[in-house]
């Protein structure tokens, strides 16, 4: 399993600078991506945020949840990777 984030940041309600801040202060661990010129966003047709897609080993999305995830709805997304 690899988690990844891709931060929305379009430099005019957030900069990279004031997310790496949040970032660093969350102490999140895995790797992150900024997506200045919304490519990700228009690719994954991200209208709203957070969302968490879970993808299989191809790259293809198999489900996915809006908004803040808790543990629980986490585990059921990775289930349904490894239930394939």
């Amino acid at each position: 399993i690899h988690f990844l984030m891709v931060n929305l940041t379009d430099g005019y309600q957030e900069s990279v600078e004031s997310a790496k801040g949040f970032i660093e202060k969350s102490g999140y661990t895995f790797p992150i991506y900024y997506d200045t010129s919304y490519d990700a966003a228009k690719a994954y047709s991200v209208y709203a945020v957070p969302v968490t897609y879970f993808l299989d080993e191809d790259g293809y999305i198999i489900a996915w949840g809006n908004g803040a995830l808790s543990a629980e709805k986490l585990k059921e997304g990775i289930g349904f990777i490894y239930s394939e």
